[in-house]
């Protein structure tokens, strides 16, 4: 008999007597709030709106491969890396650099094949996770370089105007310079004979180290020679 009264009660009986007994139950039906839509205190205030918020690429240390994150640029001079725009699947940004302590390099030109720009941290500053000395961030277009440069400039301690780009420099000169004697001369400024004694003398000691080499080797063949078979 106890049997049959339990399979005749519903589910939901013990719920609905106890949802009529609390008045502080929201109705299932009331639909979801959105965030924009709610005014509190501070909501507007210029500290806590982003200056911007994009799609930028990072170049990695080791690599040299360009790596896609969401970047925001707060009003307190800290420049946000996350995984994704998605804030509820990666709410801790994986970087953050204090521009303030930071020198900003010059952006690329216009007609460059990559709009990018540098930022070098200063000695003992800016928090990261995987710490490095500076960071290469890349753009979509020279507008959005150009947008995100300028922004940075207004919170970065010193920041450097002119291009990275180097018309004048061709691909002959961008080649190493090959030196038969170690350049070990001073300053321009310092008399020439200088530099010729320091020279001379590097080129004695490499004379001598060839002589040593050689007088080394002819006694190994001497004394395989006078080995007894």
């Amino acid at each position: 008999m106890m049997g049959v009264q339990m399979k005749s009660v519903q589910p939901n009986t013990e719920w609905i007597a106890f949802a009529a007994r609390s008045d502080h139950l929201l109705d299932p039906e009331t639909p979801l709030r959105n965030p924009e839509h709610i005014n509190y205190p501070g909501k507007d205030d210029p500290s806590v709106i982003a200056i911007n918020t994009g799609m930028l690429d990072r170049k990695k240390r080791f690599t040299k491969s360009y790596s896609e994150g969401f970047y925001v640029l707060t009003a307190a001079g800290y420049l946000h890396e996350h995984t994704s725009s998605d804030v509820t699947k990666h709410p801790e940004p994986r970087l953050s650099i204090f521009l303030p302590n930071c020198t900003l390099g010059a952006p690329t030109g216009v007609h460059a094949r990559s709009h990018k720009f540098s930022i070098t941290l200063g000695k003992g500053k800016g928090i990261s996770l995987g710490r490095s000395d500076g960071y290469t961030l890349r753009a979509r277009s020279h507008d959005e370089l150009m947008e995100w440069w300028n922004d940075c400039k207004q919170l970065s301690k010193v920041y450097r105007a002119s291009s990275l780009d180097a018309p004048s420099l061709t691909r002959q000169s961008r080649r190493p310079r090959r030196w038969t004697v170690p350049d070990r001369c001073p300053p321009p400024s310092a008399p020439p004979a200088t530099c010729r004694k320091r020279r001379s003398r590097t080129m004695r000691r490499a004379r001598r180290s060839r002589r040593t080499r050689r007088r080394t080797s002819s006694r190994t063949r001497t004394a395989r020679r006078s080995r007894p078979r």
